[in-house]
Order: C-alpha cells, then structure tokens, then sequence
C-alpha cells in the first residue's frame, strides 16, 4: 500500500498496487496515485492518455503487480514485437477483445523454451499488456510487459 492511499483489489480480483508513486510532502498525488503523508486525496484524470509514463513500469505481475482503473470497458488489443520473444513475434499484430481488468488469450505459440504456452493480453483500463505467463521462466512467470495504447 502506498503511503497515504489505500488498498483495494481490480475487476480481476487482484491486489490493485503499483497504481503509482505516493506523492510527494505537502502535495496530494495527480490521478490514480496516492495522496501525502496527511492523507490528502490524489486528483487528476486518472491516466486518460495512453501513451506509456515514465512512471508507467515496464512489467507487472497479475499476482499483485498489475493495476487497474476499470470501468468495465472492452477495448482491443494487440500483441507487439518484444524482446524477439518468438511467441510474441508469432503474433505480432493479432488483436483480441479484453475487458478491463482481465486478460485475453491471442493464441498458443509451440516456438521457444517455454513449451506449448498461451499468449494473452492484459487491458488496466490506460494500456495494454502482453505475456506469456504461463511459462515457467523466471522472467516470464505470471508477467506481462510492453504497456501500449488499445487500437482506437
């Protein structure tokens, strides 16, 4: 929990941490941040633009990582090229329909070490997420990477 803020869990039933920084003595946080250290409440547009932060991180693990500020909107997304992953590349520009705060499978990829796995889509209601987590790589597990914009 971050300081000032409480927590809380997202559509998918998921802690809702990560959401963003803590703002800074004797200013309330902008947005989906926390407030000071008094307890002032964060304001701002709650992350309206889509275009990664960079305080936006750069992976987020569904088991307590992946924050989201859901509505309940269906947007799609699609997979982007990444770290030439071959699942990623597989389905590189395949979209799918997620709805915020769940994920999405865009296919099964059989190409690297990770085996047979689902390649998903992950939307937090500002960007979408790509992974692998099924695979059982330590850098792959659970995590999803590449925060970017829905298709309009």
């Amino acid at each position: 929990m971050h300081a000032g803020g409480s927590g809380g869990t997202s559509a998918a039933g998921h802690p809702a941490v990560g959401s963003g920084e803590a703002g800074q003595a004797g200013e309330a946080g902008g947005g989906n941040e926390a407030g000071d250290a008094s307890g002032a409440a964060g304001t701002g547009d709650a992350g309206t633009n889509n275009t990664p932060t960079s305080t936006t991180p750069l992976e987020c693990d569904l088991d307590g990582g992946c924050a989201s500020n859901c509505t309940g909107e269906t947007v799609s997304c699609e997979v982007e090229s990444f770290a030439s992953a071959c699942e990623f590349e597989l389905f590189h520009d395949t979209p799918a329909t997620v709805t915020c705060g769940r994920t999405a499978t865009v296919g099964i990829a059989n190409c690297g070490a990770c085996g047979s796995v689902a390649v998903e889509v992950y939307y937090d209601g500002s960007h979408c997420w790509q992974g692998i987590p099924d695979c059982q790589g330590p850098l792959s597990f659970g995590k999803f990477f590449d925060p970017h914009a829905p298709l309009p």
